[in-house]
């Protein structure tokens, strides 16, 4: 007896685009409220030429950073020699990540030491008032590598289809309850919460489906 089509399991292709909708909801909220801030606050909005570029920025680091993904898949013939090798099925994964992300650090590195020069800010970093924030940098950055160890570990049981977009949808819902947490949406009104809680459960809901759809 054929199955209903209701009742067929998901497919693995339908959950990224309600995941980029979700998406796209919740990026509307942070701009409802960026502009209600704004305007509470009296601040002029960002000119044409600037937002043109940030725009542009944004796209290209969107673009870009799914590169990773594609690094860790095409060299899963890597990770599976250094597991054979004895590499820990958690830590195999660093002979991509190792290389990798060695290129995005000494960008951010040449940056950061540009500006922290142009600004004359190096010495900001070395005040005591100054250490909360690098205990809050290392937090970030142990949560950053270990979110990726654990990515390459479950990219390897289901893939990178699957696995890249449920690692962003939990990058985003994290964030925006931290962002909750910390009392980042505090102010604003409470139309942009309305539509960050509607991107967030469409986000999930997508995650859940993906799963659902591997499972099957």
């Amino acid at each position: 007896m054929p199955i209903p089509a209701f009742m067929a399991p998901p497919s693995a292709k339908s959950p990224p685009c309600v995941m980029l909708v979700g998406i796209a909801v919740v990026s509307v909220a942070g701009s409802m409220r960026e502009r209600a801030e704004r305007k509470e606050s009296g601040v002029g909005g960002t000119g044409g030429k600037r937002f043109a570029a940030g725009l542009l920025v944004a796209i290209a680091a969107g673009v870009l950073s799914s590169l990773l993904s594609d690094a860790i898949a095409f060299s899963s013939h890597v990770v599976d020699a250094a597991r054979q090798l004895g590499a820990s099925p958690v830590w195999a994964s660093n002979v991509v990540l190792a290389p990798t992300t060695t290129g995005g650090s000494l960008a951010n590195l040449v940056y950061c030491g540009y500006m922290m020069r142009r600004n004359r800010s190096a010495e900001l970093f070395w005040q005591p008032s100054a250490i909360s924030h690098w205990m809050y940098g290392i937090a970030m950055g142990t949560f950053w590598y270990g979110g990726l160890a654990i990515y390459g570990l479950g990219e390897q049981r289901i893939g990178s289809v699957e696995g890249w977009p449920l690692f962003i949808g939990a990058m985003i819902l994290s964030s925006s309850a931290a962002g909750f947490l910390t009392g980042e949406w505090s102010s604003g009104g409470r139309r942009p919460k309305l539509y960050l809680c509607a991107g967030s459960l469409m986000i999930f809901l997508a995650l859940i489906v993906v799963g659902m759809a591997h499972r099957s």
